[in-house]
């Protein structure tokens, strides 16, 4: 105040508040657009890593089927059956193919595709077992059936699971002492298995 007089000065600054307000937003959503880019870039490159990471490791299943199978082809062939088994059933790949090398060495072969792999992930889900786990428990039971050699920590761990019952133990244990062994005394524990 000078004198008593009152001097107010109005600027008009609306034609500099809306550009100034546009450019703010536009700097905002570049901002933003970029980093949707550089989100986007990142899952890509993820996703490509899994991809090669994945693509390794079943080259490494396949790889370890050659020596079991005698050939590149019937291990390839073998991949491609267990990754169709995995793609409807709620197992893994890796824990598939592991079960399938156990299987293929303790049964030569008669469990560790088709049925008897079906067979043993329908135990494995209906005892709540681990895949791998039980691949080891009933191949074990099959390869000592199928010899006539002592399995009675297979069944006894089957029976701690639920997957026979004490009565079926008792039936096998029996078939054993008379000496049966093979697909005569498998059949029983099989029939007992397809409960699941």
């Amino acid at each position: 105040m000078s004198n008593g007089v009152e001097y107010n000065l109005r600027l008009n600054n609306s034609g500099f508040n809306g550009p100034l307000t546009e450019a703010r937003s536009s700097l905002g959503a570049a901002v933003a657009g970029a980093a949707l880019a550089v989100k986007g870039l990142h899952a890509a490159w993820t996703e490509a890593k899994a991809a090669v990471g994945e693509a390794a490791d079943r080259e490494t299943m396949q790889t370890a089927f050659i020596p079991l199978l005698g050939s590149a082809k019937a291990a390839k062939d073998r991949m491609m059956e267990l990754a169709d088994f995995a793609a409807h059933t709620p197992f893994q790949l890796p824990e598939i193919a592991a079960a399938s090398r156990t299987l293929e060495t303790l049964t030569d072969g008669a469990l560790s595709t088709g049925q008897g792999l079906t067979m043993v992930g329908d135990v494995a889900s209906g005892t709540s077992t681990p895949f791998e786990e039980l691949a080891v428990t009933i191949g074990r039971l099959y390869s000592g059936l199928d010899s006539g050699r002592p399995v009675g920590e297979a069944m006894q761990r089957l029976q701690e699971v639920g997957a026979i019952t004490p009565e079926v133990r008792t039936k096998l244990e029996k078939l054993q002492a008379e000496g049966k062994k093979g697909s005569e005394v498998w059949r029983v524990a099989a029939e007992d298995l397809a409960r699941f």
